[in-house]
């Protein structure tokens, strides 16, 4: 309506008004007559009330009827007695803001309450008119509740399925498995429409490369030729079909578990298939790897025994299972020994400290190795070492042990000759009078006898497990660990005689290679050599004595010799014997000179 409407859907409902009626009052009457037709007749609950106070001023008798109020109830009300009070601020607002009350309007859905409390909802349009010369709003009031509570199912039903389709998207490219979807084309080919991630993670090909292609050119040989049989056979049951392929993949070799379900039109032809495949590469290897294990494990040298993993206590866990090793080694068969206990195998000479060691261990659910001495069926001992180990399940719950036993009696037995070997050796070694160490390859001393304390003022508890160079950076000088790296590189023996500073002595060393290090021999010389020194020395004095005598008395000598064949001649006069006479005194007594001299020093070199 473009103008406010004049109705007199008043209380002179016939019209008299004090005046006499006319044609253009005849027309109005007419006009409010139709109108009041309308407003009481209408199908659908209508009712009029002021804008100023909100006080109802008429209804129609489908709001009578629909809302359960009388009339006389209705007109004693405002538009606010059927409302829920959270609404009544917002309808004020609304209300107050109106500024062309000369128009129609479209009010919204807004809640109303019945007179026996059911809420409906209602969907508002009103019309602004003038009644009993009161500013008043008409408003037609259409029952949607139904038709709201429909279109609420439609859009729960459509966020279901959003919903369902956003998680079946979310599973499709989030499950493990390979998750595909193949159109069977009217040739009879097949062309891939649709793969999951999984796809791409498994094989190494990506979406876009398989995303309409021909399954040939995706699907290597051999693998190509099964499946499109498979594919075949699904189609003509018109039943799912499951079977294990492996194919090479950029990815390597897989081996899946594949399954094809066949997708029917409403002509019951097969225009789809949709497939899965279980990827089952690491199963099988697992199967491969237990094959291989049980193959080991059967035909080993070693015994293998398993037990059950509990009562640690009395009567202790059982044997469940031997392999032929252990038959070969005891003596036992399998059904002599399983339901039994590892203690039949124990005697007298089974070390109780190990046992025990190894109880301790098994109550902590701990690995553990020991060697022991064990009884065959015969009775016969024999050395074993033993490793015992706890096996869990899936969820971490020990269930076994596993015991890998091996037979070291051979071994015990050369070690025990050994030990007796090393001690007559390390007894031969106490009671030599030479100093004797011994370093491995790594240069840490590993014996050190009685003698290298003394001699070497170390104790052995200070040098056994050290590095000789740590311990005697000095020792005894950089030219005997040359002599030490020629043995280790060239495995000669090395004989040298050295001054070692530490302690003030010298060595004479004996360095003998071998695999496992160097045995080294050495004995104090200090004593001899300064002896040897104190001879040389006096040699040296004597040789100075004895060129003296050689060299300065033998000019006299020759001297006194010569005069006295001159004193020979007969024709000497008296004044010549005389002279020569006198000249021969004179060499004797130089003579005697140098001899007393000569007597001296000898006389020094004895002392």
């Amino acid at each position: 309506m473009s103008k406010r409407i004049d109705t007199s859907l008043k209380e002179n409902k016939g019209g008299a008004t004090g005046m006499e009626p006319n044609h253009e009052h005849s027309n109005i009457m007419k006009h409010d007559l139709q109108y009041r037709v309308l407003f009481d007749k209408s199908p659908l609950p209508m009712l009029i009330y002021e804008l100023s106070s909100y006080k109802i001023r008429d209804v129609n008798e489908m709001a009578v009827s629909h809302y359960g109020y009388s009339r006389a109830e209705f007109l004693s009300m405002t538009i606010h007695d059927y409302r829920p009070k959270k609404d009544i601020e917002d309808i004020n607002k609304i209300l107050e803001g109106l500024v062309d009350k000369d128009r129609a309007y479209q009010f919204g859905v807004y809640e109303h309450l019945k007179k026996d409390k059911t809420i409906i909802k209602v969907e508002i349009s009103g019309y602004a008119i003038n009644y009993a010369d009161k500013e008043c709003m008409m408003v037609v009031l259409n029952d949607v509740t139904e038709k709201e509570a429909n279109l609420q199912k439609v859009k729960d039903n459509e966020q279901k399925l959003l919903n369902s389709q956003q998680q079946l998207s979310l599973i499709y490219n989030n499950v493990k498995d390979v998750i595909f979807v193949i159109s069977v084309e009217t040739d009879g080919r097949f062309k891939f429409i649709s793969v999951n991630k999984a796809f791409a993670d498994i094989t190494g090909i990506e979406e876009s490369e398989v995303i309409g292609k021909y399954i040939d050119a995706i699907i290597p040989e051999p693998s190509l030729t099964l499946a499109v049989s498979k594919y075949t056979q699904a189609i003509h049951h018109k039943q799912k079909t499951t079977w294990t392929e492996t194919t090479p993949y950029p990815t390597g070799i897989k081996t899946g578990e594949v399954t094809v379900t066949p997708i029917l039109n409403e002509n019951d032809h097969c225009v789809q298939l949709i497939g899965s495949v279980h990827d089952i590469t690491a199963l099988k290897e697992e199967e491969r790897q237990l094959r291989l294990l049980e193959s080991v494990i059967t035909n080993t040298n070693d015994a293998v025994l398993i037990t059950e993993a509990e009562p640690l206590d009395e009567p202790e866990p059982r044997i469940i299972y031997v392999n032929n090793a252990f038959t070969k080694m005891t003596g036992y068969t399998a059904a002599e020994v399983v339901g039994k206990t590892p203690r039949i195998l124990q005697g007298p000479k089974s070390d109780r400290a190990a046992l025990a060691r190894l109880s301790a261990a098994l109550r902590k659910w701990q690995s553990c190795e020991i060697t022991i001495i064990n009884y065959k069926k015969n009775g016969e001992e024999f050395w074993i070492n033993m490793s015992v180990t706890p096996v869990a399940n899936e969820k971490g719950w020990f269930t076994h042990w596993i015991a890998i036993e091996r037979d070291v009696t051979e071994q015990k037995l050369a070690e025990q000759k050994l030990i007796s070997s090393y001690q007559e050796r390390n007894d031969i070694l106490e009671s030599i009078g030479d100093g004797f160490f011994a370093i491995d390859k790594n240069w840490t001393i590993n014996y050190w006898n009685k003698r290298a304390e003394i001699i070497l003022k170390k104790p052995r508890e200070e040098v056994v497990g050290h590095d000789l160079r740590d311990l005697y950076p000095e020792l005894p000088g950089p030219t005997t660990y040359e002599h030490y790296k020629r043995a280790f590189e060239e495995k000669t023996v090395q004989s040298f005689e050295t001054f070692s500073p530490a302690v003030n002595r010298w060595f004479d060393v004996m360095v003998y290679p071998s695999e496992s290090g160097l045995s080294v021999y050495f004995k104090d010389i200090t004593e001899k050599l300064n002896h040897t020194r104190a001879i040389e020395e006096q040699n040296e004095k004597l040789r100075a004595v004895a060129w003296k005598q050689s060299h300065l008395t033998r000019p006299h000598v020759a001297n006194i010799l010569g005069l006295m064949n001159v004193l020979k001649n007969e024709g000497l006069t008296d004044p010549e014997k005389k002279e020569l006479l006198d000249h021969l005194s004179t060499a004797a007594i130089k003579l005697d000179a140098i001899i007393l001299e000569i007597v001296n020093n000898a006389k020094e070199t004895k002392t």
